[in-house]
């Protein structure tokens, strides 16, 4: 499922990120993803000079923040060292 989409109105050196993740934008490790593969993307993109991030809900909600159900679920090693490594500095 795409969670996140990506618009470049042409002619602009910006680029129009929006995050629609069903009913509320929480966010879970697949839109965490999904948002820093398209961040990524643009800013390996020379001619990308801004983003903005807006929701894509039809509703008047950015976003309710991290999913607490994933948040809070028991984790496996393999996902507590991938947090750990989301949370590394890098050099």
């Amino acid at each position: 499922m795409q969670y996140v989409s990506v618009e470049r109105p042409e002619g602009r050196s910006w680029a129009l990120l929006r995050v629609a993740k069903e009913p509320v934008n929480s966010f879970d490790t697949a839109l965490w993803a999904a948002l820093r593969d398209a961040v990524a993307a643009l800013e390996a993109d020379p001619t990308c000079r801004g983003v903005v991030i807006a929701s894509g809900l039809r509703r008047d909600v950015f976003t309710a923040g991290n999913d607490l159900k994933e948040l809070y679920a028991p984790n496996t090693s393999a996902e507590r060292c991938e947090g750990r490594a989301r949370g590394a500095r890098v050099p």
